[in-house]
């Protein structure tokens, strides 16, 4: 079995969520070795989700906005995504400004946009967060 950087969903724990883990751990190891993950969306008191979920088929040249209400700021963003009808799931930098590459995501105050030209249908997994500050 191959090991897995992103779980997003069912943990094997039970749990529900987002965990993310570095080179050489799974995260999706149960029992879970907090001190190993990068992410998990379970310390909730940091990051806590504010919108996640995953578009299927964005066609190629096709530009996918999600709306959510206004934060009042540009949020944090982790995007995953895999061409369409395959299993390896890719990291994508979320950015904040619209430039030619072939696949973007865009992080705006009350939406996400992702503009596909990449060559192919692909499938997009997101997690928007409420970064918490003392």
């Amino acid at each position: 079995m191959s090991v897995r950087h992103v779980v997003l969903g069912k943990q094997t724990d039970g749990g529900y969520g987002l965990r993310c883990s570095p080179s050489g751990y799974d995260a999706g190891t149960n029992p879970v070795d907090w001190l190993r993950l990068s992410f998990c969306s379970d310390w909730s008191g940091m990051a806590p989700i504010y919108l996640s979920g995953t578009v299927i088929d964005i066609v190629n040249g096709a530009t996918q906005t999600i709306s959510f209400t206004s934060m009042g700021f540009i949020p944090y963003g982790y995007f995953m995504w895999r061409g369409n009808g395959t299993s390896t799931w890719w990291s994508l930098p979320a950015g904040y400004v619209e430039t030619a590459t072939p696949l973007l995501a865009a992080l705006y105050i009350s939406k996400v946009k992702i503009i596909n030209n990449i060559g192919y249908n692909i499938d997009i997994a997101y997690a928007v967060f409420r970064v918490v500050t003392q």
